[in-house]
Order: C-alpha cells, then sequence, then structure tokens
C-alpha cells in the first residue's frame, strides 16, 4: 500500500500509542500525517516506529500536555514539525534532539514566554523557525546559529532581550513585526542585538496593530549596531506623524560619516520605499550615503529630494507626477546619472535640450507617461551613451526625420503605441547604427521601418500592414528575429521565400494566410515559426482554420511535373507540326 498524505483531523483520539500505527505494516510511502484538533493530551514512545518514512507532522490544535522522551525517535528524515497552539510553554518539552534532517520548526500560538535555543541541537538542515504569536516576552543568548535561518518573532510581546544575545550569530532573516510592548522597549530591545550579523532583518506593524506609539526619539538606532544587506520596514504609515522622519535615516547618516572608519552599510546600495507614507525624509542625509545607487519612493515629495542626490540610478515610476522643465534642471544633481525611470506617470514635459549634462545616461524609461514635444525636435541627441529608450504608449508623435538623431549607442528601442506623421518611419531610424531591438506593435501609418545594419530583433506585431515588403529592403540584412503577429490586414507569405538567411525565428501566427503553393517555406521551414500551432489558413474555404505547417506541399510539386511535362509535350508536337509542313512555310 502506498499512502502519500494520511489525515487524522477532528477525531477524538486523545492519546497516540505505538499501536495507532501498527494496522499499517505494508506502508512504504508516509509523507504528511495532520492531526489538526484531535483533543490529543498524550504522544507516548515509539508512536511512529512504523511510519518511518514520515516527512511532514502537525500537530495543530490539540491540547497536549505530556511528549514522550522517544516519541520522535524513528523519525529520521523529518523535515517538517508544527505544534502550532498546542500549549507548549518551553522548546524544552519537545524531545526533538535526534530531528537533525529537520528543516522547519513552527511552534507559533503558544505560550512560550522565554525562548533559548538549547545548545545540544543538531539542525543542520534547518531553515525556518517560526514562534509567531508565542506570548514571547523575553529573549535569551541564543547558541543556533546559520545563515540560511529564517528566524520569525513577530506578534509577541517582547520586553526584554538578554544584552548579547545575539552577540556573533549569523541567520538569514530575522522578522520582528509587531513584536515589542512599547517603543521603549523596542529602542532597548534593539540596541540589545548589537552584533547581530543578519541577511534581511523585517521590522515595522500589522494593519490591525493598535499598539500606542509615544514621542520616543532615535527608536530605531540600535540598528547602526547590527549588520544586514537589506532591510524591509512594513506598514510604518501607522506612526504619527512625528515618526515619519524615521531615525534608521539618522542611523544610515552615520554610517556614511563613519564609513572610513568602521564600514558600516558599506554595501547599502537600494532603498525602497514604495509603500510607505512618509511626508518628510531627511534627504540630505540620504542623498550622501556613498554607495546608494538606487531609491524607489511613490509620491510628489521625491522629486525635491532627487534632484539634489548623488545617485546614479534614479527610479521614480508610478507616481502619478506631472513633471514640467524636465530633465536636466530636476536631476541636476546628479552629472553621473546612468538609469531614470519615469514610467506609470501622469505627464512629463520636456525643456529645450532636456537632457544637457546627463551625457552618462545609458536606460531610460518614459513608458506609460503623457510626454510632451519629444517627437517635435531632436531632444535625445545629446544622450550619445544611451542603450535602451522606452516610449511606450506615451502619447508621442513622432512628425520630424531627426527625433532620433544622437542615438549612436542605442541597442534597444521600444516605441509601441505611439504615432507617425506621414512616411517618417521609413527614415527615422537610419542613423541608429547599434540598434538591435526595435519593438514597434501598435503604431497606426507604419509605412516600414529601414536604415541601419546591426538590428537583430524586429517586433511589427499588431499592425494592421497592408504590406511587409520593406522587409526585403538590404538594410535588413542581419534579421534574426521577425514578429508580425495579429497583422490582420497583411499577406506575409508572397515574400516568405526572399527573407533574410540569417533569420532563425519569425512570427506570422494570427495573420490571414492564403494556404497555397506560396506557403511552402513556411512548411519547410516550421522549425522558424514561432508559434506555428497558431498559423492557420483562411482560405481557400477548403483549408480554413487548417495549420499551414500541415499543407501538403506534395501537390505544390505534382503540380510543377504536370506544368513541365504539358509545356514539353506541347513544343514537341508543335516542331513535329513544323517540320511536317515546313514546305508550306518556305512557299
Amino acid at each position: 500500500v502506498t499512502v502519500i498524505g494520511l489525515d487524522f483531523s477532528f477525531n477524538h483520539l486523545k492519546i497516540l500509542q505505538q499501536a495507532s500505527f501498527s494496522l499499517l505494516p505494508d506502508l512504504t510511502a508516509l509523507d504528511h500525517v495532520q492531526q489538526y484538533r484531535c483533543k490529543i493530551i498524550l504522544i507516548e514512545d515509539n508512536v511512529f516506529l512504523h511510519v518511518k518514512q514520515l516527512t511532514i507532522l502537525i500537530f495543530t490544535g490539540n491540547p497536549i500536555k505530556q511528549i514522550s522522551d522517544r516519541s520522535f525517535s524513528h523519525l529520521k528524515i523529518l523535515k517538517q514539525l508544527t505544534f502550532v497552539e498546542v500549549c507548549i510553554s518551553s522548546i524544552g518539552d519537545l524531545p526533538i534532539f535526534s530531528l537533525t534532517k529537520l528543516k522547519e520548526l513552527n511552534m507559533g500560538k503558544n505560550n512560550l514566554k522565554t525562548i533559548r535555543m538549547p545548545h545540544t541541537l543538531n539542525f543542520t538542515a534547518l531553515t525556518l523557525l517560526e514562534f509567531c504569536n508565542s506570548n514571547i516576552l523575553s529573549v535569551l543568548k541564543y547558541e543556533h546559529s546559520k545563515p540560511t535561518v529564517t528566524i520569525i518573532l513577530s506578534k509577541n510581546r517582547i520586553a526584554d532581550i538578554e544584552p548579547i544575545a545575539f552577540n556573533g550569530m549569523h541567520i538569514g532573516e530575522l522578522h520582528l513585526r509587531s513584536a515589542f510592548t512599547s517603543p521603549e522597549n523596542t529602542k532597548n530591545c534593539l540596541r540589545a542585538m548589537a552584533g547581530l550579523k543578519v541577511d534581511k532583518p523585517v521590522l515595522g506593524n500589522y494593519r490591525d496593530d493598535k499598539t500606542l506609539i509615544s514621542s520616543q526619539t532615535n527608536l530605531f538606532e540600535g540598528l547602526c549596531m547590527i549588520t544586514f544587506q537589506e532591510i524591509h520596514l512594513l506598514n510604518m504609515k501607522q506612526f504619527p506623524k512625528y515618526l515619519e522622519t524615521m531615525d534608521v535615516f539618522s542611523c544610515l547618516a552615520k554610517a556614511t560619516i563613519k564609513i572610513l572608519h568602521n564600514r558600516l552599510f558599506k554595501n547599502l546600495k537600494v532603498l525602497d520605499l514604495s509603500t510607505n507614507a512618509f511626508n518628510d525624509l531627511p534627504t540630505a542625509q540620504i542623498s550622501n550615503q556613498s554607495t546608494l545607487e538606487k531609491v524607489i519612493r511613490n509620491n510628489e515629495f521625491l522629486t525635491t529630494f532627487l534632484s539634489g542626490s548623488i545617485l546614479n540610478k534614479k527610479d521614480i515610476s508610478s507616481n502619478h507626477l506631472s513633471m514640467k522643465n524636465c530633465c536636466n534642471l530636476k536631476f541636476s544633481g546628479s552629472p553621473q546619472l546612468k538609469y531614470l525611470n519615469l514610467s506609470y506617470n501622469a505627464e512629463i514635459r520636456f525643456y529645450i535640450i532636456p537632457f544637457n549634462g546627463l551625457e552618462y545616461l545609458e536606460i531610460l524609461d518614459l513608458s506609460y507617461s503623457k510626454l510632451d514635444t519629444i517627437g517635435e525636435y531632436g531632444c535625445l541627441q545629446n544622450l550619445k551613451n544611451l542603450k535602451y529608450l522606452d516610449i511606450s504608449y506615451t502619447n508621442t508623435y513622432l512628425s520630424v526625420h531627426n527625433s532620433m538623431d544622437g542615438l549612436t549607442s542605442l541597442k534597444i528601442l521600444k516605441m509601441s503605441g505611439i504615432l507617425f506623421w506621414g512616411n517618417i518611419s521609413a527614415y527615422i531610424f537610419k542613423n541608429l547604427m547599434q540598434l538591435e531591438y526595435l519593438n514597434v506593435c501598435g503604431i497606426k501609418h507604419l509605412t516600414g521601418v529601414t536604415g541601419f545594419q546591426k538590428r537583430w530583433h524586429l517586433i511589427i506585431s499588431i499592425n494592421k500592414l497592408s504590406t511587409i515588403d520593406f522587409l526585403l529592403n538590404p538594410s535588413l540584412i542581419s534579421l534574426k528575429l521577425i514578429d508580425l503577429d495579429k497583422n490582420v490586414n497583411s499577406s506575409p507569405q508572397n515574400i516568405l521565400a526572399r527573407l533574410p538567411k540569417n533569420l532563425s525565428a519569425f512570427d506570422i501566427s494570427h495573420n490571414p494566410i492564403e494556404c497555397t503553393c506560396s506557403v511552402n517555406w513556411a512548411v519547410k521551414h516550421k522549425a522558424k515559426l514561432k508559434n506555428p500551432n497558431y498559423v492557420l489558413c483562411k482560405s481557400p474555404l477548403s483549408s480554413l482554420n487548417k495549420k499551414v505547417i500541415k499543407f501538403n506541399i506534395d501537390s505544390c510539386k505534382n503540380t510543377v511535373t504536370i506544368v513541365i511535362t504539358t509545356t514539353f509535350s506541347t513544343i514537341i508536337v508543335l516542331t513535329i507540326v513544323a517540320y511536317k509542313y515546313q514546305y508550306y512555310f518556305d512557299y
């Protein structure tokens, strides 16, 4: 008998003993036992003797009063052990010292009061220790340290942490959301965690946390004595206005000042403030963080901050900004700026030569923001180092030939959903000699794209093209991928045989394909077709909605043979007739 899961939930077992599983002697694979709310009060020795293959064991909601010393001694490969809401008051009450393969231990919603990891534990595979909402009041010296372990102490009432309790420890994550009884305890406990090395600490509140916050200053100063790679401060909008400046930034400022002495925060590169409600930021302190590369901030106050910062990466997308006189005046303090993301904002208006002084810019994303004047004159002409440009769905109207002049290093250009004046699309790309990827999906009045040599990928789907003859232009000989998906009015099969020889992928799905002998190329080169199952015949009616790659090209061979035979026969007959009546022809 092979059983993967065994569920005893909501039964009145009361006592688990060796005989509980003795009736399953042939069991070869038992991965999961759930015993939710079975009113179990006693777990005896050797209870899992006959199910040694067990990897997951759950005892949620049982009023357990006693666990014998050898209860789990046979579970040598157990990976997950859950004792949530089982009235346990100490980790020492669990005889789990033999569970050397254990990865996850969940003891949430208990009454632990104090936690201290016994030094005898040898969990070399441990990745998660969860003590969420377990009425923990104090944390004593921890003996267990492992860089991959995540420890969750959220939703407790911690009032005290033993000094140097975490000193010398290195763990992966430490969750402390709504974990302290008061702001004073928050401050003291964080200071007591001095010497801890944690890759990602998570602090803050839950939405339903009603804890009153006082005007305690330097609330998070203890973070300056903790080494971390990234920090998450969640749901901080619950804090009143006098704490909105967040003392953690003061800590960052101190780290900047002391960086030559003790190298605090030497790896801090990204500061993500996208989900908070701070109305005031210590901009000078953050701006001078010498290692900081990128700040993500989602409100209108960020533009003031960014104008004076030294960051070389700036992401202020999705802010509903209406920015005037962009961009050199707004970012004058960042001459080394390489990455700028202004996408998903309300409106961006450009000043004359808007990127003067920002010549080092390499990535510019303006997509889904309404742009003004970018297509009316060559406002991008001094961005000679720009490699990536996205102006998709920006209500842009390209009306002059030099709109893209100056972008001599551009490799990726995305401009879906914009408008071209007349046949300007046939000339506007002529100077983009380094371009490798062009996306012009959903363009109205696209007459062609020509004028450069290094393009590898051309995306022109959803354009309702009437012809694609421009693909045969000699300047497109290097094309490796063409996407013509959903060009409803096009008939690409008439030039299939003349496409660039280097082509490795071609998408003509969802197009009106006429299944005649002209689709031979598609059949012979079906390995190059992307989404071949969506390349369907639209005519003749006898082949409607049939797959093009299933078209019988042998019929074309037969037709050619018949035509050649008929022609040859006709020539022979005419020759014989001419020879027979040559006398009459002579006279």
